[in-house]
């Protein structure tokens, strides 16, 4: 790997010392806002509650956004007005108000980068730069429109669930509007989604989910018993799609297709609205590691392609290792850990190196056969650098526990 790597780990050698009680990393793929707790919950792909984030309080949280390049995310806080915005790690880094739009509520990032809010209460919506900096704002619409949600194509068209109309009205990359449909007895239109050349809305009070294709031609719908309210959508890597519930606080999970896969209510959903998928670089290990063998892990961060990435392995996970991003890597820094950084090494191969064009790469653990490691668990980690001037942590992967 270039200089980026040493440069990096010389830090967390010269770091480890330091160790402290430090905000933990992402470790879940999905980030539900829930409304009536006022608060933001991790959950893990299967939506599990793994953990909460506070925001403000009475806030009212509804649309969340990740911001690709920085992996920041950003949530709308409806009763305040304003956008708050959260490091990767989950921490505060900012908020803004959203001028020129009351009541914001669903999130989206356009294809140039920047954010667009819907606004509720003033039917308008807000263009803003990522650093809070306002560009524009689209409407009031004629016919009026009370946008909730709303989702792009690449050319910069967008489709916005409208409560007015109980349909979608279609905008063109300047805000004007070219096309308003709806079906399948859809009301209360809130969150949006594309996927495979479909557009997926939620109806709010019809509870279903309506398909168009991108002509506003209807496709079909389908609804579940478990379905009460569906309020965010999103798909995940894999194809699910992922839907919150404000009457029932669940979250549940469909193919495309429209097939049922699970349901699940996690402990502190309180009318969940806004949802987000989280960025996270992966690392899997066989399934059944064997001592003196090479021990292959496949690292993924499909995000990130042609970034760098580090992996150490050590005997526990704790107290960590601090990043420079402020989170910590759930990593003891023993002679394990230390002898992993080591390069070249006959016994850690590619523990560092580049993501390829699709966001993969393989380290190697080539143990020896030592009695001494039998039934004794390893931990894995990997995070990835973004290059630049300046080179940045960019994702923090979940350790990986593993047994000799």
């Amino acid at each position: 790997m270039p200089r980026v790597a040493p440069l990096v780990l010389a830090a967390l050698v010269l770091s480890a010392t330091l160790l402290a009680q430090l905000p933990a990393p992402t470790t879940g793929d999905l980030l539900v806002s829930s409304f009536g707790s006022h608060q933001l919950l991790r959950l893990s792909p299967s939506g599990q509650q793994i953990g909460s984030v506070a925001v403000p309080a009475n806030s009212a949280p509804r649309g969340v956004a990740v911001h690709r390049p920085t992996s920041e995310v950003f949530v709308a806080l409806q009763n305040l007005d304003e956008v708050l915005v959260l490091t990767p790690s989950l921490t505060t880094r900012s908020r803004f108000a959203t001028t020129g739009v009351q009541s914001p509520t669903g999130l989206a990032f356009g294809p140039g980068g920047d954010l667009f809010v819907p606004g509720f209460v003033s039917g308008t919506i807000g263009r803003y730069r990522p650093d809070g900096t306002h560009v524009a704002t689209w409407g009031p619409f004629t016919p009026a429109i009370r946008p909730n949600c709303l989702a792009f194509l690449p050319d910069g068209t967008s489709f916005v669930a409208d409560v007015s109309s109980n349909g979608v009205v279609r905008l063109d990359a300047n805000g004007q509007e070219t096309g308003r449909f709806t079906g399948f007895g859809l009301r209360s239109p809130m969150g949006t989604a594309i996927h495979g050349g479909e557009l997926f809305v939620c109806g709010g009070s019809s509870h279903n989910v309506a398909v168009f294709d991108l002509q506003g031609n209807p496709r079909r719908s389908f609804q579940h018993a478990d379905m009460s309210g569906p309020q965010g959508m999103a798909f995940d890597e894999d194809g699910q799609l992922l839907v919150t519930n404000y009457f029932n606080h669940m979250v549940n999970a469909f193919r495309s297709d429209g097939t049922w896969l699970w349901s699940t209510r996690p402990p502190s959903a309180n009318t969940p609205r806004g949802f987000a998928l989280l960025e996270r670089v992966t690392a899997t290990p066989p399934s059944r590691p064997i001592a003196g063998t090479p021990t292959p892990f496949a690292i993924r961060s499909p995000h990130e392609p042609g970034s760098g990435y580090v992996s150490a392995v050590s005997f526990g996970t704790t107290p960590g290792i601090p990043l420079p991003d402020g989170s910590t890597w759930d990593l003891a820094p023993d002679a394990l850990f230390l002898g992993s950084v080591l390069n070249p090494s006959p016994v850690f191969q590619d523990f560092f190196g580049l993501l390829d064009a699709r966001g993969s790469a393989t380290a190697t653990l080539r143990a020896p056969a030592l009695p001494v490691l039998q039934g004794v668990d390893l931990h894995f980690g990997v995070f990835t650098v973004r290059p630049g001037n300046t080179p940045t942590v960019g994702q923090v992967a979940e350790t990986v526990t593993f047994r000799y």
